[in-house]
C-alpha cells in the first residue's frame, strides 16, 4: 500500500475568541510575524517565525481553559536551548508555567497557556533535528 507524497507540515490553526488579542500574544511572547492572508468571509490572522506558520481563526473558540497546566494533554510544543532565558520572558509578561525536570537527563519542560487556553510547551530537547 502507498503512503501519502507529504513534505512537511505546513501549519497549525487554532480556534480563538479573540484574534486580535491571541495574535499580540504570539507576536510579543514568541516574536511571530504576521504573514498575508486571503479574504475568507471570516476573521483569522496568519503568523509566521522559526519556519512555522500558525492560522488564527477567530470565532467560536473551544473552552480550553482548564484550571492548572497539564503536560498530559495536547498542545504544541517549540524547542530551545535556554530554557532558562524562556522562563525569564514568561515571567517578564507575567505568563503562569509549569516545569517539568527529568532526572537522568537534560530535559527541561515548561508548559504554559494562551489567551484561548491552548497549551504550549517549551522544552530543551538533547537531539531536536534542525
Amino acid at each position: 500500500m502507498s503512503t501519502l507524497p507529504l513534505k512537511r507540515i505546513h501549519h497549525i490553526s487554532l480556534q480563538v475568541k479573540d484574534v486580535t488579542i491571541t495574535q499580540a500574544f504570539y507576536e510579543d511572547v514568541f516574536g511571530f510575524k504576521s504573514m498575508p492572508r486571503p479574504p475568507f468571509d471570516f476573521p483569522g490572522a496568519w503568523l509566521e517565525n522559526y519556519g512555522i506558520h500558525i492560522h488564527l481563526i477567530g470565532g467560536q473558540a473551544p473552552d480550553l481553559s482548564p484550571e492548572e497546566i497539564s503536560s498530559r494533554g495536547d498542545h504544541i510544543a517549540f524547542h530551545t536551548e535556554d530554557p532558562d532565558a524562556i522562563e525569564e520572558v514568561l515571567k517578564e509578561h507575567d505568563i503562569p508555567y509549569r516545569i517539568n525536570i527529568q532526572s537522568g537527563t537534560k530535559l527541561k519542560q515548561i508548559f504554559f497557556h494562551d489567551p484561548d487556553g491552548h497549551t504550549l510547551e517549551i522544552a530543551s530537547y538533547s537531539q531536536v533535528p534542525e
